[in-house]
């Protein structure tokens, strides 16, 4: 009888301490805000954005290149704020050196198009951060890997020179440039008989003398996700995506009248930016 008292005891025992186990282990994993082991939160901190590299990818004439840094602090695991800048570094795709040094078919001259667009200089833009997942994963069931996924909301402005589009070549009537008797284009006052005036020193000679080009402060909206891959204690390797949509004024002040448009002579221009960074929670 003993006996048996004794292993009813010993297993309602084990079966008090594997039921307080269990429910040690689900209250932390079924908590709102609660992961069990989460080894990065980022309540109450700062996170440092270092050697940030982007690019812009929906540029027809242009590759523009980034590199910056962000400055965040998070209320909480999930909420937070963020200024990101950026400085850019151009050049030139073929398209657009082919179009600026095109010679016409039939008479053998120099005619260059120009084509619209933009030249990026620097940017910088407050965020709304929001982090609605954080998760682990197990890599070829060694390596143990942390990580979220975010959102960000902002906006900013865009450092930006504006290029309005010229086609030398078509004459157009309503925006002549200077001709001869003979109705043909004068091209020698502006030094475009001389092939050596393709590419930039060409660009910057035509805008210099018939179009000047805008340099403005363009006010911007972005909206993109990314992921922080966490490593060590303190760092974390960051991938966005990021949609900027440019204000564009398209006055250029000079012979080609801004653009008649639903915002009054302003244009939107979207900027697809892919950005990849090293962070540091402090």
């Amino acid at each position: 009888m003993m006996t048996k008292f004794m292993v009813r005891t010993l297993v309602f025992l084990l079966f008090i301490t594997s039921f307080n186990q269990a429910i040690a282990y689900i209250r932390p994993a079924k908590g709102r805000k609660v992961i069990l082991h989460k080894r990065y939160t980022k309540e109450r901190k700062i996170e440092l954005g270092l050697l940030g590299l982007s690019t812009i990818l929906n540029e027809a004439y242009v590759q523009t290149n980034n590199i910056g840094g962000s400055l965040g602090y998070f209320f909480n695991d999930e909420w937070g704020l963020e200024i990101v800048g950026g400085y850019s570094f151009l050049n030139d795709r073929p398209e657009r050196t082919e179009l600026e040094g095109w010679v016409h078919p039939k008479s053998n001259r120099y005619s260059p198009i120009f084509p619209e667009l933009l030249e990026s200089q620097y940017s910088v833009s407050l965020n709304v951060t929001y982090t609605p997942f954080y998760a682990k994963q197990l890599i070829l069931h060694t390596l143990m890997t942390n990580f979220d996924i975010f959102f960000t909301l902002g906006g900013g402005v865009h450092a930006i020179k504006y290029y309005p589009s010229f086609n030398w070549s078509s004459q157009d009537p309503a925006h002549p440039p200077d001709t001869k008797d003979d109705g043909s284009i004068d091209q020698s006052r502006f030094g475009y008989n001389d092939d050596s005036r393709s590419g930039k020193a060409g660009r910057d000679h035509f805008y210099s003398k018939v179009i000047p080009v805008s340099t403005q402060m363009a006010p911007s909206i972005n909206l993109g996700f990314g992921q922080r891959y966490f490593f060590w204690n303190y760092f974390n390797l960051r991938f966005d995506i990021k949609d900027y949509i440019l204000f564009v004024d398209t006055s250029s002040g000079g012979t080609i009248p801004e653009k008649d448009t639903w915002l009054g002579g302003y244009m939107l221009v979207n900027h697809v930016v892919v950005w990849l960074g090293l962070g540091i929670m402090l």
